[in-house]
Formats: structure tokens, sequence, C-alpha cells
């Protein structure tokens, strides 16, 4: 069965490695050398169990993100603003939470989150019994290192910045920095004032090791906590485990840590830790190191070693321009809260997709039989367009279309789509009713009115002396196709602040409306699964609806409480152009 099975789905990205458990070892020596996802065979339980936890810690150790300063831009405004959505804001993050009063409420919250992510998984929802019986703040490093929900979710969101799990589990993230700090106190007199070496054995895309390669003498900064061990071989096996992975270079991470320097707190958790077994020390999150020298390690592999020194940071410099994001949300929320103070019939707006061929689990059975279940029409999507309020999903306005894999939606069904939903709103609501939709920036959302329409240097000759013509300087005033539609039905089109998808309510029901089609589909074809999405939205009541804005609420919170302690916690690093030009005068 492995030698059918194997063919057909080694070259799945979503497969990362192959285990073949049989009583027959010998029988599989031969075939499985051609197929290098293929980790080993083995004819006992234990062993595999081991082979698989070992192979999953491997594969969070390389997805955590890392971001570089090179040693000559620390004060490029370039380099800088891209690390901002990951440098700045998860240290205001930290800061914020940890600074905050966290109770009871907020660690039922966490619980009814998880219940709902992991619903249908038995194994954790029996784990997230546990939490909600034993947890106390003492634990939360034992329970970091369980490895289970609470790992595997916050490491997503400070991976991926997700602001709505980052609320959620923001009581976790302060007993679980609180805890490493008070380790760190206890344990501080131990090192005598000396430094030590740790090690972290991690896999990097040979695209981020070329950046790595280019940053040399600067910085590198790891936005959630970070894992390292005291034993340098133990590092190094992860290190090979992905150095032999397409497309990934293995880094044994050597960090000299000085513990007389007061940064970011570390400890040695061996005693908290749910696996004491390991010599492990634990960086809280926001850990930044010097990067000292990069060396081949092999060379007859893509494996190198990097050294890193721990130390101070409170040169790095922003620029004042990240303040625009800052300027930017708080004219968002100022603009929410007169509206919702206007009892203003406030919509929100998004589109999803939906993939035919995604299940929620794949069974296999001891006699084989039966194909790998695939979808049919390979490829296809379904497109989802729709407005969402406290009362649930505005069902007239949605609109489910066929696409394909590579589709990026238009602007003419956009706008096709806006002009049939603003007609039956205000026919609905009634002509007096204000009536407020919000978007995204989505550039399909954002098509400018022909007379907005500068030509640019490649445009057509006929165009630039037409424009040129018609008046020697011409000032346009921008406007959008949505905001005339709008104004067309007497409806308000109101935007989120960039890059802050986060904050638009219907962003969370779609994550169920996924997990919902994802448990159902048993068929694949088109018309069930949408049959399935309009199952889903015909049953959002208000009770659920109302629950997803008082989540983006929450986050909405996080926001404004981050936002006022920008001054006071990072004004230290911020840079103007003025300073910079006086510096460079003297």
């Amino acid at each position: 069965m492995g030698q059918e099975l194997v063919p057909r789905i080694h070259s799945m990205a979503m497969v990362n490695s192959i285990y073949i458990f049989c009583g027959n070892q010998t029988a599989h020596k031969q075939w499985i050398t051609k197929w290098p996802k293929i980790k080993g065979v083995y004819n006992h339980i234990q062993p595999i169990c081991e082979a698989l936890r070992s192979s999953v810690k491997q594969c969070n150790q390389d997805a955590i993100p890392v971001s570089f300063v090179v040693s000559d831009d620390m004060s490029s405004t370039t380099d800088l603003n891209q690390l901002e959505p990951s440098f700045m804001y998860t240290q205001l993050f930290k800061n914020t939470l940890i600074d905050m009063e966290h109770n009871e409420q907020s660690r039922q919250d966490l619980i009814n989150y998880c219940r709902r992510k992991y619903a249908g998984n038995l194994c954790e929802l029996t784990i997230i019994d546990e939490f909600e019986r034993s947890y106390c703040s003492n634990k939360a490093i034992w329970w970091y290192t369980r490895e289970c929900f609470t790992y595997q979710m916050l490491n997503l969101a400070l991976r991926l910045l997700e602001a709505d799990i980052i609320v959620n589990m923001g009581f976790f993230i302060h007993d679980l920095h609180r805890q490493i700090e008070q380790l760190h106190q206890e344990q501080i007199g131990q090192y005598r004032d000396q430094p030590f070496i740790v090690y972290r054995g991690q896999g990097l895309s040979t695209i981020y090791f070329e950046k790595l390669k280019n940053a040399q003498g600067g910085l590198i900064s790891f936005n959630n906590f970070l894992s390292t061990s005291k034993e340098r071989l133990v590092s190094l096996s992860f290190a090979q485990g992905s150095s032999k992975k397409t497309d990934m270079v293995g880094i044994l991470f050597v960090i000299t840590v000085d513990p007389t320097i007061s940064s970011t707190p570390f400890a040695d958790i061996q005693s908290a830790s749910y696996f004491q077994t390991e010599a492990e020390i634990l960086f809280s999150m926001h850990s930044i190191f010097r990067i000292n020298q990069l060396k081949r390690i092999d060379e007859s592999s893509q494996l190198f070693e990097l050294g890193f020194i721990y130390q101070r940071t409170s040169k790095i410099k922003i620029a004042l321009d990240s303040q625009a994001f800052v300027a930017a949300r708080a004219k968002y929320f100022q603009t929410l809260e007169e509206l919702r103070a206007a009892n203003v019939h406030l919509y929100y707006h998004d589109e999803t997709w939906i993939n035919l061929r995604e299940v929620k689990r794949s069974i296999w059975t001891l006699n084989g039989e039966g194909e790998i279940k695939k979808g049919g029409g390979r490829g296809s999507r379904l497109a989802v367009s729709a407005l969402i309020d406290v009362s649930g999903y505005h069902i007239p306005s949605v609109d489910i279309w066929t696409c394909t894999e590579d589709h990026n939606m238009d602007s003419t069904h956009f706008i096709t789509w806006l002009d049939s939903t603003c007609a039956t709103l205000r026919e609905e609501i009634g002509k007096i009713e204000r009536i407020t939709i919000c978007l995204d920036n989505a550039t399909w959302h954002n098509k400018l009115t022909n007379e907005s329409v500068i030509p640019k240097r490649a445009s057509p000759k006929g165009e630039i002396q037409q424009c040129c013509q018609s008046s020697c300087v011409r000032i346009v005033h921008l406007k959008n196709i949505s905001d005339q539609m709008g104004k067309k039905y007497g409806i308000e089109i109101f935007r989120l602040s960039k890059l802050h998808c986060s904050l638009n309510c219907i962003e969370l029901s779609w994550n169920n409306l996924k997990q919902f089609v994802r448990d159902q589909n048993t068929t694949f074809r088109q018309d069930d699964a949408k049959q399935l999405i309009e199952q889903f939205m015909v049953a959002m009541d208000d009770k659920r609806a109302t629950s997803y804005f008082h989540h983006v609420g929450k986050i909405k919170e996080m926001y404004k409480t981050t936002d006022t302690i920008m001054e006071e916690d990072v004004e230290p690093y911020f840079q103007s152009a003025s300073e910079e030009t006086d510096s460079d005068d003297e």
C-alpha cells in the first residue's frame, strides 16, 4: 500500500514528512531511497511517536519568522518601515498586554474561542477542558511547552500578527512573560555575571538566507517567544534536518548571552516545563540580537553556523512617518464612533474564496480501498461576496460565483454587485435612514472615475496631449467609482484603516464558514458546496453576529491602548528627519 500511496502524495506541498509503520522493515529499504520526504520505517509505536514529535517541533521551529536590519542602513526609512509590522507593533502589543489587567473573564473568553476554533477535534477539546479546570498563572510555561493549542495558537498569532488571536491570548502572554521574568530574577545570580552560550537549530528559506548574508553586523529580531537549548547537538540535529529540505538552509544559531545586560528576560525553564528532560532556555517575545559571524559547517550540505550577541538595542531608530498608521487608525475609530452615535445602519463587506477540494481530514483504512478523494473541476473555487451587520449576513446581498485558483476579483464585477446591493438596501431600509457600507482597501474596491485618472508617461500620446491642452495645471480630486455609486443611492462608503483587516467584523465569520464547509464537504461538487455556504449564512443568528462585533471591539480597544503608549514607550527610538540632518552636520 505504501508504494502505491507515496507517489500520489509526495509532491503535495502540505506534506512535510512521511513515516512508514510496518512489521517488515527490510521490505521497504530499497524503494524508499528515491522519496526524500520518507523519514524512516518503524515497526514499533513508541519510536514513530518520538520521530513525529521531533518532526512537528522542527516544523514549528522553521516556521518562526525573523527580521533583519542591515548595519549600513540602521537609519534607513525604507528598511525600518518594512520592519514596522513585525518589529514595532509586537513590542507595543507586548507592553500593552503585559500592563493590562486580566481577569477570569479573559481566561473564559480564550476558552470559548478555542472551543470554537477546535470544534470537532476531540483530542484538543479534552485538553481545553483540562485547561479550564486546572490553569493557573504559575503554570504558563508548562502549558506553553506542552505544545498543545496554547503553543500552536500563540505562535500562529505572533507569526501572522493575527490581532484577534493576540487579544484572546492576552492574559496568557501576560502570564508567560511574567513567569519567565520571575525565573530570570531567581536565576540571575547563578550566572555570576559571566557570558554563556545557548543554541537554536532552525531552517531558513533560501530567500531569507540571502537577506541574512547581507545583514552581518546588523540586527536580527525574533518577534515571538524564542526557545533555545544548552545542548549544541540537540540544536544541530534540527538544523541538519532542515538543511535536507528543498529550498531550505539549515542554520545553527550560536547565541552569546551576557546576563549583566538588562533587556528581554530569559530563563532556564527545565523545572517548569512540560518536558523536564530538555535543557531549554526560553526568551520572552521580541528578542533582538546582534549578528556576529556566519560560516559553513559542512561543505557538502546547506548547513551553516551563525553567531549572535544578545545585547541592548536602544539605538534602533524608527522613522517618524510610521505615525501615519496611528493617525489613520485614530481617524477611523473617530468616524466609526460618530456613525454609531448617529444610529447609522452600518454594514461590513468583504470577499472570500472556498476551495472545492478542501476537506477537514482524510481517512485511510487498512484495506486500502478507493482512490484519494479529489474535487471535481481541478483548480475550481467558489468566490463569496457579502455584507454583515449585528443581526447577521444580509442575505439579499450574498453573491456566490465560480472562479479559478489565481482569480483576482475585478472591479467591474464588484461595481455591478455594489450597484445592485445599494439599490436593495435603500429599498429595504427606506429613503430617510442613513446607511453606511465599510469596505477594505482592495484595489478593485477603489477604481478611479475616468476624470480622476491622470495619464502616465507610458500612456498613449493622444491622452497626454489632451490632458495638457485641458489646462496648464490640472488639480485632480481623486474620486472612486464605488463612492459615486454609493452617492447614487444616498449611501456612504466608509473604508477600513489600511492594513487593518482584523477590524473587519466579517473576517471572523469567514473562518467559521470555511470550517463548516470543510466539515460537511463530501461530494466536492460546486452546487453542493454552494448549498453549504448558503446553509451556513442563513443559519447565522444575531447572537453569533454580535459576538464578531464584540470581538472586533476588543481588538479596537487594544489598538487604542497601544496608541496611547506610542509616544511614551516608543519615542526614545524615533528619529525625525531634522534630527538626522543635525547629526550629519555635527
